[in-house]
C-alpha cells in the first residue's frame, strides 16, 4: 500500500520523539496505529547516498516474500516536496524527500537487546524457538523464491520478536536476488555497509557474495544466543569439542530446577552449537546450506518427539557431523538412564542406557 505522508505524520505525532522506538544506521523507527493495528514506521534519514537504493531494494524484495518468519511489509511512502529549511543561518526553499517503510509492529523488540556479554537473557525454550524460526525464515529466502534472496545483514538487531517471542527476519535494505547456485559466487566491487562482526572471510577478502554469506551470519548469531558475545572470543582457545562442552555445561546449570527435560534440552543445545560452528567455517563450501540446517533441526525433533531412538538412529542423530565428539556427550550426561521421549508421550516407558548404547556404537 502506498501511504500518504500526511497520514503517517498524523499517526506518529509528526514523527515525534515520544513515538520513536529505535534508531539505526540509516533510519529511525516510530510506532503508530493504523486501522486499529499497531505498526512500525521506518523513516530513512535524509541526505544519505544509500537511502534511495536501500529503500527501493527493501520494498522490492519484501513485496515478494510472505512467510511467518519474515517481517510483514504493510506499506510505504515515497514523497518529494519543497519546503523552507535553515541553511547557514538563512531560510532557503529546498527539495525534501521522505521515504518511510511501514511494517507490522513487533512488541518484543529486536533480539540484540536480550543478548549480553555472557549469555542470552531468554530461557532455553525461547532461544530454541528463535533459532528454529530464524532458520525457517532464511530457508524461505534462499529456497522458496523464484530467485534466491540473500539478506547480507542478518544479525540479532535484524531479528525481531513479536509478543509471543516468535522471531521474524527484518532489515532488508542490503538484500539482493541472485541467479547463481550456491556453488558459485558473485563478486561485488562496491562494499556494502553491513555489520562487520557477521561478515564472512570471503567477502572481506574478495567481495564474494553467496547464500553462504547469510549462513555465516546465522552461525555467529546462534553462537551469541548460545554463549553471549564475549564467550565467542574464547572459541579460538578451545577445540570444537571443548567449546561444545563449555556451552552445554553453562546451559545445564541454567536448566537446573526447570520443568523441561534437561537431557533432551542438552541434546538440543549441543546440536545448535554444532550447527553454528559449522556455519562459521572459513571455507564457504564447508558450511551447510540453510536447507540442510532446517532439515537437521526438523529431524532432531521428529526423532525426539515421534518415537524411541534405536542405537543406529541415535548414532546418526548425535554423530551427524564428522567432528562431533561422542566422548564429550558421555562426559556431559553423567546420569545412567533417561527417557528420550518428552512428557507426555506414548513411549514414556521406553528408556535407553545412553552410556552402554554409545559404547556399543564406537
Amino acid at each position: 500500500m502506498d501511504f500518504r505522508l500526511h497520514l503517517l505524520e498524523t499517526i506518529t505525532d509528526n514523527f515525534s520523539d515520544e513515538q520513536k522506538v529505535g534508531s539505526g544506521g540509516y533510519a529511525d523507527v516510530y510506532r503508530g496505529v493504523y486501522n486499529g493495528e499497531e505498526i512500525a514506521l521506518k523513516r530513512l534519514h535524509p541526505l544519505q547516498l544509500l537511502d534511495h537504493w536501500a529503500f527501493e531494494n527493501e520494498v522490492r524484495n519484501l513485496l515478494k516474500v510472505r512467510h511467518q518468519n519474515v517481517v510483514r511489509l504493510i506499506g510505504y511512502c515515497y514523497d518529494t516536496h519543497h519546503k523552507f529549511v535553515q541553511h547557514n543561518g538563512e531560510l532557503v526553499f529546498a527539495k525534501a524527500m521522505e521515504r518511510v517503510l511501514c511494517f507490522e509492529y513487533m512488541q518484543g523488540g529486536s533480539l540484540d537487546k536480550y543478548i549480553s556479554d555472557e549469555s542470552c537473557d531468554l530461557d532455553w525454550p525461547a532461544c530454541y524457538k528463535i533459532i528454529n524460526a530464524t532458520c525457517d525464515g532464511l530457508n524461505h529466502l534462499h529456497n522458496e523464491q523464484e530467485r534466491p534472496i540473500v539478506h547480507l545483514d542478518l544479525n540479532p538487531a535484524n531479528i525481531l520478536l513479536d509478543k509471543d517471542m516468535m522471531a521474524k527476519i527484518a532489515g532488508f535494505g542490503l538484500s539482493r536476488q541472485v541467479d547463481h547456485t550456491d556453488t558459485d559466487d558473485v563478486r561485488t566491487e562496491s562494499r556494502i555497509a553491513t555489520t562487520m562482526r557477521y561478515v564472512p572471510p570471503e567477502y572481506i577478502d574478495d567481495g564474494r557474495i553467496s547464500e553462504k554469506f547469510d549462513v555465516f551470519s546465522l552461525g555467529i548469531t546462534i553462537l551469541e544466543i548460545m554463549a553471549g558475545r564475549t564467550a565467542l572470543s574464547r572459541y579460538p582457545e578451545m577445540s570444537q569439542e571443548q567449546f561444545i562442552e563449555f556451552v552445554a555445561e553453562k546451559w545445564m546449570e541454567r536448566l537446573q530446577g526447570t520443568l523441561t527435560s534437561q537431557e533432551i534440552d542438552t541434546i538440543r543445545v549441543e546440536m545448535c552449537v554444532e550447527i553454528a560452528l559449522r556455519c562459521v567455517e572459513d571455507d564457504p563450501h564447508k558450511r551447510p546450506s540453510i536447507k540442510e540446517i532446517t532439515n537437521d533441526l526438523k529431524e532432531l525433533e521428529s526423532e525426539i518427539e515421534g518415537m524411541p531412538l534405536s542405537s543406529h538412529r541415535l548414532k546418526n542423530l548425535l554423530a551427524r557431523y564428522d567432528r562431533f565428539s561422542i566422548d564429550s556427550l558421555i562426559i556431559l550426561h553423567s546420569s545412567t538412564n533417561y527417557s528420550l521421549c518428552p512428557e507426555p508421550s506414548p513411549f514414556i516407558h521406553v528408556y535407553i542406557d545412553v552410556h552402554s548404547v554409545l559404547r556399543r556404537l564406537q
